[in-house]
């Protein structure tokens, strides 16, 4: 998690966020995910606003949101190294 805001969301104001939600079609109380690198995935996101999930319950879509976190934050903590570091490869 980063310390900071990421430059923008803090760019983002409450009217820009709405506006495009309004253009996007998404309802209010739609939760979404945001991937690590602050970005906001419509593939990963869509899956919610699929015809098969979108008529569900508000209580629903929060739980499919948070299980598919854990589990897309399981595989963010899990996945191999992306380099191994010099100090490593060089003691080895």
């Amino acid at each position: 998690m980063p310390a900071e805001p990421r430059p923008l969301l803090v760019a983002l104001t409450s009217l820009d966020v709405r506006t495009w939600l309004d253009r996007e079609g998404i309802q209010e109380d739609t939760p979404f995910l945001i991937s690590p690198s602050g970005e906001y995935d419509v593939d990963l996101n869509g899956y919610v606003l699929s015809p098969g999930t979108v008529s569900l319950s508000v209580n629903t879509k929060l739980a499919i949101a948070r299980d598919m976190k854990g589990f897309l934050n399981f595989l963010w903590h899990h996945r191999p190294p992306v380099a191994v570091p010099c100090a490593l490869v060089a003691g080895a």
